[in-house]
This record gives C-alpha cells, sequence and structure tokens, in this order.
C-alpha cells in the first residue's frame, strides 16, 4: 500500500466525522438559541429599531449638508 492511500483511508473518516461533529454542535446552538426568553428578543429588536430611525435620521441631515454643499459651490463658480 502506498503511504497515499494510507492517508487518504485515515483522512477521510476524520474529515467527515470533524463536519459531523461541526454540524452537530451548530444544530445545538440553534436549538438553545430558540429558547431565549422573550424580554431578551424584545430588547434586541428595540435596539435594532433605535438604530434604524437614528440611522435615517442621519441619511437626512447628509442630505442637507450635501445640498449646502453642492449650493456653496454653484456660489463660488459663478
Amino acid at each position: 500500500m502506498s503511504i497515499n492511500l494510507i492517508l487518504l483511508i485515515i483522512l477521510v473518516p476524520v474529515v467527515l466525522f470533524g463536519m459531523a461533529g461541526v454540524f452537530g454542535l451548530i444544530l445545538l446552538k440553534m436549538l438553545q438559541g430558540n429558547s431565549r426568553d422573550h424580554s431578551a428578543v424584545e430588547d434586541e429588536t428595540r435596539m435594532i429599531q433605535e438604530i434604524y430611525n437614528s440611522l435615517s435620521g442621519m441619511e437626512k441631515r447628509i442630505e442637507s449638508l450635501e445640498t449646502i454643499i453642492i449650493e456653496k459651490e454653484g456660489e463660488h463658480d459663478e
């Protein structure tokens, strides 16, 4: 038997068992993640909504600043 065949015979099961273990851990983590209490989920949802609202406000301010800059550049060009 060649070394390559021996390595193949050893590595394939190790890789397969490793992949099965990783998928098992991911599945376990997903199942545990669903058992979080509702208050934590509500807090996270509220925080995400606040971030979204803040970003919307920031977008409006940036648009206003862009308008001011464009108007000032137009005044300098004339």
